[in-house]
């Protein structure tokens, strides 16, 4: 397959390995016992699991919204399939395009856009280069945009919302691997299944190129480009009775990305630090590490013709700059170190009731708590008594 992400040319190659896990003839894993004293009856996790993510769905509508849905089917069918970042899944939709850091625009509209997993609202991570998430995890995305109701919260250029894959829509074990010129090589695993009423689905992958950000001099070959990101995510759910459901997702995400570098510049401040006054540009190493966790866990409860899901939440996340200190000081005037990190914790809860055939009261309630945290270390050349 031919791909041209990252404005290069690449010949990708891919190899996938899967591994459906077996199951005891009796199989009691499939069926949940009634409760204690009552005579014993099998119930359908499968059945059960499904009518409760229908129900989910009915909890958040797109009423006055305009809605583009990424099927499993269409998941598959694009370039790269599940290895293909989540952004350039995005960039199939309609008025959704990126800029050269691949960070996503909607509508011309940029840093309002809200990711949701399962319908719980994830907290904006400090991520510049790196993304969290990534389209492996995705049963199916739909990205909601227009006129938001209300229960959307505050972040309504567009809202991204992911229904991750779980025990029973993706069972077994897959390996896979993806790689191909410019250094890409991104091995991959996923691994599904159940055990009772409980299914999880774990994934992760590795990612390393030499294009991991866009080239300032739209070269082919970019010097000092390098980047290593991991990817992971735990999906765990547990069916409590026919109407009641217990989800936890954990994920994370970690990139180490090398600042491209522009060759044949020249310091042009006239300045001398350790007795040097040429640096050659091409030989900047400036780096940017980028580091996201959170957590989820949320309580479904279904009773008739009510729907609720009640979800807390945490995010943390970090940035990292390291400088090239004589570099930057030649050719800046300084060299500056930079970390910031963000904890966001937090509360969701949505809920639904048909009153009748047409008419249906929704409510919602968000509260989260951030911090943040900033630190820079600056360093610059000693003042010239004869320049005072």
């Amino acid at each position: 397959m031919i791909d041209r992400s990252g404005g290069t040319l690449a010949i990708l190659a891919t190899c996938l390995l899967v591994v459906a896990p077996a199951r005891a003839a009796d199989a009691p894993a499939s069926a949940l016992p009634s409760k204690a004293g009552t005579p014993e009856a099998l119930i359908d996790i499968d059945i059960i699991a499904t009518r409760l993510n229908q129900a989910r769905q009915q909890i958040q509508p797109s009423l006055g919204a305009s809605v583009y849905n990424f099927s499993p089917n269409a998941l598959q069918a694009i370039p790269q399939g599940e290895d293909a970042p989540l952004n350039q899944v995005l960039l199939r939709a309609p008025s959704v395009a990126q800029d050269s850091f691949g960070q996503i625009h909607l509508r011309g509209d940029h840093a309002n856009l809200q990711y949701r997993l399962n319908g719980v609202q994830l907290p904006s991570a400090l991520g510049v280069f790196g993304q969290t998430l990534q389209a492996r995890y995705a049963q199916s995305i739909s990205l909601i945009t227009g006129a938001l109701p209300a229960q959307y919260g505050f972040q309504t250029a567009g809202v991204i919302d992911i229904q991750t894959k779980s025990g029973i829509t993706s069972p077994g074990l897959a390996l896979s691997m993806y790689g191909g010129q410019q250094g890409w090589l991104q091995p991959s695993l996923e691994y599904g299944g159940r055990i009772g009423s409980v299914d999880y689905y774990l994934a992760g992958d590795y990612l390393a190129n030499d294009i991991g950000i866009e080239s300032p001099t739209g070269s082919r070959s970019t010097i000092h480009n390098h980047t290593e990101q991991f990817h992971g995510i735990a999906v765990v759910n547990g069916i409590l009775d026919e109407n009641t459901r217990l989800s936890l997702i954990l994920g994370g995400f970690h990139g180490s990305f090398n600042i491209p570098s522009i060759p044949y510049q020249t310091p042009g401040l006239g300045l001398t630090a350790n007795g040097q006054s040429t640096y050659d540009s091409a030989a900047l190493n400036q780096k940017q590490q980028e580091s996201t966790q959170f957590a989820i866990a949320s309580l479904q409860k279904h009773a008739d013709t009510a729907d609720l899901q009640i979800s807390v939440f945490s995010l943390y996340s970090t940035l990292n700059y390291q400088r090239d200190l004589l570099g930057e000081l030649l050719f800046n005037g300084i060299a500056q170190n930079a970390y910031r990190s963000q904890t966001t914790t937090g509360a969701q809860a949505d809920g639904s009731f048909q009153v009748s055939e047409h008419h249906t009261i929704r409510a919602g309630l968000l509260a989260q708590v951030s911090r943040a945290t900033g630190k820079t270390s600056s360093l610059v050349l000693p003042a010239d008594r004869a320049s005072r």
